[in-house]
């Protein structure tokens, strides 16, 4: 259940997975893959710590004074990465 991302936080130069479970909200619409893939290309370069903080605010926008009806989980998850050397197969 959810949908995964792949971003690149360009501050730190690393790739970060994002994950986000689906809110239902505003006349029975989920937040989404489509809102949670729109903020990962208008925030691409933030921090993840940023990123969080934005992806969660929109979630609560949507929700407007709806209460919560299920946890919500996000999980950033960055990835370092290694110049590839030449001999190194893909």
């Amino acid at each position: 259940m959810g949908e995964v991302f792949l971003a690149e936080d360009t501050k730190l130069e690393r790739k970060v997975a994002l994950k986000f479970l689906p809110a239902q909200y505003s006349a029975g619409e989920e937040f989404g893959e489509a809102r949670i893939g729109d903020l990962a290309v208008a925030n691409h370069g933030t921090a993840a710590a940023e990123l969080i903080e934005t992806i969660l605010k929109s979630v609560n926008a949507h929700a407007g004074n709806r209460p919560q009806m299920d946890d919500m989980t996000l999980v950033v998850i960055q990835r370092e990465t290694r110049p590839q050397k030449e001999s190194e197969e893909i």
